[in-house]
């Protein structure tokens, strides 16, 4: 989900619920609204400046394992047009378990066709991984899951050089929603 489009939710829902008590209740959908593309970059420059936001994102990164990924195969690593991505590992039919400081965390942040940085949470894997690790992939196999991972989490697209795009293809095909851009987050 697009920062505009989150944002266009949430006050879609405060709308809708600040008048869901009056006996005269409008349907959710009559609430349409669009952001101005001005005010969405006022307001995203806002959260990406705020130092003490910086800090706090800092802090969260800081505390994981960190695992440099080595590409030695002929499989390029996906890059995706969000910059990282976050596999939860712990899952619960209420709590989202998959923020930056949450148990179980998987970050994966791809630097190049050949580099990927993995973030760990370290309660979880501190017996699988050393902090600052270097790890050489040579496993197609790995490729295709850290692949499969920015395909299914990218927001519009991924890069590859060359272009081989076989993996995305399939799973788009085998995921409708992937390639519809439904988002992953909704708020009702």
């Amino acid at each position: 989900m697009s920062f505009k489009s989150g944002y266009e939710q949430l006050i879609e829902v405060l709308a809708y619920k600040t008048q869901k008590s009056k006996e005269d209740t409008l349907p959710r959908d009559v609430f349409a609204v669009e952001a101005d593309e001005e005010y969405i970059k006022l307001i995203h420059s806002e959260k990406v400046l705020n130092s003490r936001m910086a800090e706090e994102f800092a802090e969260a990164v800081n505390g994981h394992i960190w695992v440099m990924y080595v590409n030695k195969t002929n499989e390029p690593f996906y890059t995706p047009d969000d910059s990282a991505v976050n596999i939860p590992h712990k899952h619960d039919g209420f709590l989202s378990w998959g923020g930056l400081k949450s148990e179980a965390i998987e970050i994966l942040l791809p630097i190049s066709s050949n580099l990927l940085l993995g973030m760990y949470d370290e309660k979880t894997y501190r017996r699988e991984f050393l902090d600052r690790q270097v790890f050489s992939v040579t496993s197609l196999g790995l490729v295709e899951y850290f692949n499969a991972a920015q395909v299914m989490h990218s927001q519009r697209c991924v890069f590859s050089i060359p272009d081989n795009f076989s993996l995305a293809e399939s799973l788009c095909e085998k995921h409708l929603e992937i390639r519809d851009g439904v988002p992953s987050v909704e708020v009702l």
